[in-house]
């Protein structure tokens, strides 16, 4: 429900923005807030990854298992840089989600590494 509600936010931001400046922002900022995701079910984290092109996968049990990108002509516009600045609340309620880096902790942070690079891998233009 938060990728859908995501996906139609921004569409409708983008939109606007094109509408007012004649062409779609490279870059937006966005400031992320603890609360407001966790009572949306991670909404702003999802309009983030939107706006990257990007979407959540899904296991069968409907937990978010990685991201993935979306192929640019099945997005149909280029990806945004997103710049984001998380709340206090957001960093002190969802820490176990702020390092992707890290080398130490449970198995998801090492599949989410794993999904990090596969991410950058497949965004770096073929030469």
């Amino acid at each position: 429900m938060a990728q859908e509600n995501a996906t139609d936010l921004v569409a409708a931001l983008l939109e606007r923005l094109t509408a007012e400046q004649g062409r779609l922002p490279e870059s937006i900022a966005m400031v992320l807030w603890g609360i407001d995701n966790l009572k949306s079910d991670g909404e702003g984290v999802a309009q983030v990854l939107a706006l990257l092109g990007a979407r959540v996968q899904l296991d069968e049990l409907g937990t978010v298992s990685g991201v993935e990108l979306i192929p640019l002509d099945v997005l149909g516009r280029p990806r945004i840089d997103v710049v984001v600045t998380v709340s206090g609340i957001f960093r002190d309620l969802l820490h176990h989600q702020d390092d992707p880096d890290r080398q130490s902790g449970p198995p998801r942070c090492h599949r989410r590494r794993a999904s990090r690079a596969k991410l950058c891998a497949q965004a770096r233009p073929s030469a």
